[in-house]
This record gives structure tokens, sequence and C-alpha cells, in this order.
């Protein structure tokens, strides 16, 4: 059966897919924001493979299980795309021109580049898959970090390879963006709509997933939380509000201490005293943004709003500690992310079906009656498949 056969037609089913992948993606952070209290019914203080901080969740298997069906698919659509190929590589023999029509210039397609395009994302599948489960990037980012403090100076300092980094992943998403963006408009107008709008959707939970992974720092687990309080607890450490500047009191520069309602100061701890994080705590920022950027009054009476920007991100949302917001974040936008990917590389390969199917037609249709002969008996069970 030609591979084209395996990628469905009809739109419904890839908004299906989104939807009901979103439905299995919610079912792991539901499970780990009610991992505490499905915990407590076994006597247990956390279930470790509903706790989305701990290796081997099932969290990190079904992003798993997503990069490996994107893999499945990528592999897929290369022996379509090399099968597609020699359909037009069949067709040589042909009369180059019928009814005025290049047959060339119709049936000119790139069959290598394209399949080099989805052997890359199947490759990249491959080891994002092993990587989320197995976490091997933090090995290669210290093998390559020891390589290149050898090549430097400074052997502790990661400017340089963070520097080399940045580049490389630049230059390569512009390659990525551009080969993208070639293969869509490779397509009749009529295909290009729903992969290039699939795209450009698929671009915002990445931008927020590279924002977060930057933004808010890893999160540790629930009970590796509780066991660091016990231990700062048995020392004698105090849970005081983490201050950039020493000194027990902010004070002014005449001696008075600052105004109440001027916030200076984040907590560490999971629970804020107005019951939900500090903004500042989400992000790993120990002072207030108002004492960051020396403003003279809080952000909320700029922008005249009533209360704090906390109540309005979290007033309507269930009671969220600190680590469950950060892991919300990570997690959430991660999996929104691969989500999207995988059903815009479908909307891609359903351009390329579509794309195939009217150019068989086209073809099928402007033929004379006469030249029926020509046709490769390989091109002729495919348009009849085509027509059915």
């Amino acid at each position: 059966m030609h591979g084209r056969y395996w990628v469905p037609k009809n739109i419904c089913f890839y908004i299906g897919f989104f939807v009901f992948a979103l439905a299995g993606w919610a079912g792991p952070l539901l499970l780990y924001y009610y991992n505490p209290a499905i915990a407590a019914k076994f006597s247990r203080e956390s279930i470790p493979f509903f706790d989305l901080n701990r290796p081997g969740n099932i969290g990190q298997w079904f992003i798993s299980l997503l990069w490996l069906g994107i893999a499945l698919f990528s592999l897929m659509m290369v022996f379509f795309v090399l099968s597609k190929a020699w359909l037009h590589y069949s067709d040589a023999s042909l009369p180059r021109e019928v009814n005025g029509i290049s047959l060339n210039e119709i049936t000119h397609y790139n069959g290598l580049a394209r399949a080099a395009f989805w052997v890359f994302f199947c490759l990249l599948s491959v080891v994002m898959s092993a990587d989320t489960v197995c976490r091997c990037t933090p090995l290669a980012y210290q093998w390559l970090l020891e390589k290149s403090s050898s090549q430097t100076a400074d052997g502790g300092d990661r400017t340089f390879l963070t520097i080399v980094l940045l580049v490389a992943g630049g230059t390569a998403a512009l390659f990525l963006f551009a080969a993208i963006r070639g293969y869509i408009r490779s397509f009749c107008r009529e295909s290009r709509f729903c992969p290039k709008w699939g795209f450009r959707f698929t671009v915002v939970p990445l931008l927020l997933c590279l924002t977060f992974a930057v933004t808010v720092p890893k999160t540790e687990s629930a009970a590796d939380g509780a066991g660091s309080a016990v231990k700062a607890a048995d020392s004698g450490e105090k849970s005081a509000p983490a201050r950039s500047e020493s000194g027990a009191a902010a004070k002014s520069d005449d001696g008075n201490a600052a105004e109440s309602d001027y916030r200076t100061i984040s907590y560490r701890r999971e629970d804020s005293p107005a019951g939900r994080p500090e903004l500042e705590s989400i992000f790993g920022i120990n002072v207030s943004f108002e004492k960051r950027f020396h403003l003279s009054k809080p952000v909320e009476e700029y922008v005249h709003l009533g209360k704090p920007i906390e109540d309005y991100l979290f007033g309507r949302l269930p009671e969220l500690s600190l680590v469950q917001v950060q892991t919300f974040l990570r997690w959430g936008s991660y999996g929104l992310f691969i989500i999207c990917l995988a059903g815009s590389l479908g909307l891609l390969a359903r351009g390329e079906r579509a794309d195939y199917d009217m150019l068989i037609a086209t073809v099928n249709a402007r033929r004379p009656q006469g030249l029926a002969c020509f046709q490769s008996p390989r091109m002729a069970k495919d348009a009849w498949k085509a027509a059915k």
C-alpha cells in the first residue's frame, strides 16, 4: 500500500488528535496536583511516579511516547516521499509535451531533500525521547564543558560554551525555519493554509517553553523539599524572607523605614503570607520588581490595578504552592509545544498528500486518451486509487 494512504485527509482527525493529546497531557498534570491527597490515602508523603519533579514519572513517559510517535510518523513519511520521488522518476519516459504542458515541470519534486527533512525529525525525536527518560543532556553538556575549558584560559568559565551553543542553536533554528517555509511554499495554494498556521501556532508554546526554561528555576520534589525544610529547622535556620541586601529592615535615605505597602522582599517558602506564591519567587528573584528596577511605588499603581497582580493571576485558580506553579509552567509549556509540533507535522504530511493527489488528478485529466498507453502501470494504479 502506498504510504500516503496512512496520512488522513480529513481535518477533523487532526483536530481530534490535538484535543485528545491535550486531554492525555492534562492527566499527568492533574495527578501531580492531587498527588498529596492520593498519597495521604496510602499513608505516604508522595507517590514518586505522580511527581513530575522525580525521575521516571508518568509525565516523562507520556512525552517520551509523543516523541516516539513523531519518530515513527517521520519514518513513514521518509518512505512516502521516496516512493513519490520514484513515481516521478518512472514518468520520465512520457512525452515532454502533452497538450502544451511540460510534464517535467508538473512532476518536478525534490524527493531527497524532503526525505532528509523527515529523517532529521525522526532522529531528533528519537534523541529527545531518550533524553526525556534517561536525561543524557547534562552528561553531554558536562563533556562539552570539559572540552571547551581546556581550550580557554579560565577552566571554570562557561561563557565560551554558552555563546557557542547559542550561536549553533540559532543557526540551526534559522535553517529549520527556512526548510519548513520552503517545504510549505512548494505546495499548491490550497494545501498551504493548514500547515502554515499550524507551525505559526506552534511558535507560541515554543517561545513560552524556552522562556520558562530560562527564567523559572528547576524545582525539587515535594519529599526533597520537606526534607530540606526539616534539616533547616534542625540546624536552627529561620524561614526568613530572602533579601539581596543585608539588614533587618529596608530603610530610606533619611533613615526612616520604608512604607509598608512597598514590597521589597519575596519568600523562598512554598506558601506566602497571602496564601499564594509571590510572582518574584516563581522566577527565583530574591527582591521585588520595584526594588530591582528602583521604582518609587508598586507596579500595580503604575497600571492602575486595585489589588496585587498575583490576585489576578491565581485568584480564580485552585490553591497552588510555589513548587507546583513552577512545575506547571515548565512542564505544561513543554508538553503543549510537543503536542502542537506533532499536530503541525501531521498537517504538513496532509498537505503533502493533498498536493500529490491534486497532481495525479491534474496529470490524469489533461492526458489525451491516445497517450494512455504511455502511462506507467504504477502511475495508473495510483491514479485509480486516488479517484476512489
